[in-house]
């Protein structure tokens, strides 16, 4: 096998390693530092710099066909998507983006944390909807929700939970784009 020799073998690392190096160097300081430079100069450089060389060369004898023409895939000579497959693809997404949107902000108060949890009112909201949910951008706004690990963790008629592993000392403002 090719990287079968690529194998860092214990006599490289008895014959490179700085124990097989006398106790006290005696040599120059440029000699010295050699010594504990060698195995990575003389064994593990080598050996990795020909493992790439390899794998590089395996990658460049995949022959795939450009991308969108027929048989291309990530897969060498699987075709996953078919013409009816990327059309149905297509149209479930534009069949999502056409529902009505409503888009929101919601503010997470201070007070009102209670476990580490906080239920909000926003009337768009079904069980069945597609919400998706975003700090405002505004820096300590945003800085406060990611340091917090603040997330929306379920919805119900009419409401949003947002759940935190620590609870933020300012009250957070968050948007919401609201799928029905």
């Amino acid at each position: 096998m090719k990287f079968e020799n690529l194998k860092i073998q214990p006599s490289d690392i008895s014959t490179n390693g700085v124990a097989s190096a006398p106790d006290r160097l005696s040599g120059t300081a440029a000699e010295n530092k050699a010594v504990f430079d060698r195995l990575v100069k003389n064994v593990v450089a080598e050996k990795f710099n020909s493992f790439v060389d390899i794998v590089r060369e395996e990658i460049e004898s995949i022959e795939l066909p450009p991308a969108g023409e027929p048989g291309y895939s990530p897969v060498k000579g699987v075709d996953y998507w078919t013409e009816e497959d990327k059309a149905e693809i297509e149209s479930s997404v534009i069949e999502e983006l056409s529902k009505t949107k409503t888009a929101a902000s919601v503010t997470l108060s201070v007070e009102g944390w209670a476990d580490k949890r906080q239920t909000v009112n926003l009337n768009s909201v079904t069980a069945d909807s597609i919400v998706i949910v975003s700090p405002a951008p505004a820096e300590e706004n945003f800085k406060a929700y990611a340091d917090c690990e603040v997330r929306c963790a379920s919805q119900s008629e009419g409401a949003l939970t947002f759940v935190c592993e620590e609870v933020p000392d300012i009250a957070l403002a968050v948007n919401a784009a609201v799928f029905n």
